[in-house]
């Protein structure tokens, strides 16, 4: 018993000096924070931020303001809030513009004053018809109608190159008169051909209609003839202009005399039949 009367008195005097140390001031100024631990602190309620170290400023919120109304600003201006309206979008520009669209071209999706888009015709977008190539023809024994055309069937081959001599044109001779050199150059085309068959360049065996073409007779070209010899002349620009001006200087054909007077026209043939 006595043990236990002894052990209360103990714990008593502990407590109530613990509380004259909590209440006395003068104990309380000898106990610095800066001997205490961080733990302390937190045991005894302290703060434990460093004193040394400013706490930051929180940022200051600010209420949204309605369009149109100024505001002060910390350093002493005056902000307006209103929408910016002096700033206009430039023109668009004449529709017409177009956009290149080739693959090949890497640029901004629209030129510069364009508008719209508008589609530009490739190379794979056109239809190409193709090209019929010509290949001799043989015309079974065509009949002159002129010095420079032929017919056969529902064929008229128009020869290429030369004028075809009218049959009614009229030329004069060294005197003066006038002879049917139009007739003449027909029958001298005539007596050429001797009834034979030509080959002719043409697009088809089945073209029909007219058709400025070469025709042959053997290997010899019909209108070079003609044209050598003074039965038509020669258009401008064609290969057969020197062959004319050789006829003309030669005074053969329709440049020369009525051929019926003097002798038969040269109409023979050096190919044979």
């Amino acid at each position: 018993m006595t043990g236990f009367a002894g052990i209360l008195i103990w714990g008593f005097l502990l407590v109530n000096g613990a509380q004259r140390i909590g209440t006395s001031p003068d104990i309380q100024a000898d106990i610095s924070t800066d001997t205490l631990s961080v733990e302390e602190l937190q045991q005894l309620g302290g703060e434990t931020t460093d004193p040394s170290v400013e706490p930051a400023e929180a940022p200051e919120e600010r209420l949204p303001v309605p369009e149109g109304t100024s505001v002060a600003s910390p350093d002493g201006t005056t902000e307006n809030t209103a929408k910016d309206t002096s700033v206009t979008a430039e023109p668009l520009a004449e529709p017409g513009a177009i956009r290149p669209v080739e693959p090949e071209i890497f640029a901004s999706p629209l030129t510069d004053g364009a508008t719209s888009l508008e589609r530009v015709e490739g190379p794979a977008d056109k239809v190409v018809k193709p090209v019929k190539k010509e290949k001799p023809v043989l015309i079974p024994r065509p009949n002159a109608v002129n010095a420079g055309t032929l017919t056969a069937g529902e064929r008229t081959l128009i020869l290429s190159g030369l004028v075809p001599t009218d049959i009614e044109r009229l030329c004069p001779d060294v005197s003066g008169k006038q002879w049917p050199c139009g007739v003449v150059a027909r029958t001298s085309l005539r007596l050429f051909l001797r009834n034979r068959s030509v080959n002719c360049d043409l697009p088809g065996d089945d073209e029909t209609g007219e058709i400025a073409t070469t025709c042959r007779l053997g290997e010899r070209d019909i209108g070079a003839w003609l044209v050598e010899n003074g039965w038509a002349e020669a258009e401008k620009g064609s290969v057969f202009e020197t062959l004319g001006e050789e006829a003309r200087t030669a005074r053969r054909g329709l440049y020369g005399d009525d051929p019926r007077r003097t002798a038969t026209p040269d109409a023979t043939d050096t190919i044979e039949p």
